[in-house]
């Protein structure tokens, strides 16, 4: 069950992370007068607009991952195996 849950929460923060990047890259894109200043000219409107185009196809993946192993289908266990019951427990 280790396993699982080291994989699951790793998923849940690697997730966050890109949707908070999605939306700070997006709002950007928009609004790049108020991000340049927040990031200090870190995130300019080209940059932005580079990673968000790049961002969405892991964000797509990493989205399908955490479906699938939170829902604990058959795909779950096509990927990790099979926990004892005593390992769900913990």
């Amino acid at each position: 069950m280790k396993k699982y849950r080291i994989i699951k929460t790793s998923l849940d923060i690697l997730l966050i992370v890109f949707i908070v990047l999605y939306i700070l890259t997006g709002f950007g894109i928009t609004e790049y007068h108020i991000v340049e200043s927040i990031t200090f000219s870190v995130l300019s409107k080209p940059v932005s607009h580079l990673i968000h185009s790049n961002l969405i196809i892991p964000f797509i993946v990493l989205l399908i991952f955490h479906i699938l192993l939170s829902r604990k289908t058959k795909y779950f266990i096509k990927l990790f195996g099979r926990f004892s019951i005593n390992e769900r427990k913990n």
